[in-house]
């Protein structure tokens, strides 16, 4: 790999990573679902203005309308809207263990609508990851004081469970358009669903307009959601997707570290188990992701 594409992947990981606190602090100054709706409205008009500048605002194909609105309802809204109202109630390093067990729920995902293989080192990753959820999870280290502490990790995982099924559409559609072509119309569209249900759910938008709050919403809009998803694609039409998945690991690393750094979360020794546990079951799961990719064969389990 060439020097631009290992720092394409460092600006995704650290944009991702230490953006963990920043959501977390918004929270202070804005409700949560106006939080995602306003962030998705800022990278919409970003992307547009990318292609205006280059005279021409490409329409999807029609072909493409399914995997928009995978992007737009699923990834954005049922992704972003669920953190964002989680993070209300959960610790942000927490969180972004939670949120990164995508890979473990893509995999079965996989093996029932792309008719993937489920390879004995893929359940094992699986395996892994649920023990770390569960280590998570650990009964004598949630905050029970806390409002709706479980519900909020019950909706940290729920939004794993939507970024995974969008990533098993978006891996099984034949693309026609290109994916940055798609991202304006769905960033579009997830600002318009989810500012109707912020304004049916906490009423019309009313922020206290700091300085704090309007950095953190440009850095969402434009550096983590516009220009962290541009990195992410040019370093993977460069980059295998298993290989990358695995560089991207450092992400929920460096978001439990930000929230540490940031706001005093502590790294706690379930925290850390948790992360850990998680982090080999998305490798075992991606190498067997691989392995299954290269051979073709795998053992699949009844």
């Amino acid at each position: 790999m060439t020097v631009r594409i290992y720092a394409l992947i460092a600006f995704t990981v650290i944009a991702w990573g230490i953006n963990w606190p920043f959501m977390k602090m918004a929270l202070e100054d804005i409700s949560p679902v106006w939080f995602a709706a306003l962030r998705v409205g800022i990278a919409a008009v970003f992307f547009f203005a990318i292609f205006a500048a280059k005279r021409r605002i490409p329409l999807p194909s029609r072909h493409d309308w399914p995997v928009l609105l995978t992007l737009a309802i699923l990834q954005l809204c049922g992704t972003m809207g669920l953190v964002h109202v989680a993070l209300a109630w959960v610790e942000p390093g927490r969180s972004a263990i939670l949120s990164h067990t995508h890979p473990l729920w893509a995999a079965p995902m996989a093996v029932i609508f792309l008719r993937e293989t489920l390879t004995w080192i893929r359940v094992g990753g699986i395996v892994l990851g649920i023990f770390g959820i569960l280590a998570v999870f650990n009964p004598i280290s949630l905050d029970w004081t806390a409002d709706n502490v479980l519900l909020g990790h019950f909706l940290l995982l729920w939004s794993a469970f939507n970024l995974a099924a969008g990533m098993v559409h978006m891996r099984g559609h034949k693309w026609r358009s290109s994916p940055i072509e798609i991202m304006p119309w769905a960033n579009l569209l997830g600002m318009l669903i989810l500012s109707a249900i912020a304004y049916g759910v906490e009423g019309p938008v009313d922020p206290n307009w700091t300085p704090r709050l309007i950095t953190i919403l440009f850095f969402n809009g434009v550096f983590v959601g516009a220009l962290g998803f541009l990195a992410y694609t040019h370093a993977a039409r460069a980059v295998p997707s298993a290989k990358l998945a695995l560089y991207l690991l450092a992400t929920p690393v460096l978001g439990l570290l930000a929230s540490s750094a940031v706001l005093g979360e502590a790294l706690t020794p379930e925290k850390i188990i948790g992360l850990v546990l998680v982090s080999v079951g998305v490798v075992l799961v991606t190498v067997g992701d691989l392995l299954n990719r290269r051979s073709g064969v795998g053992v699949v389990t009844s």
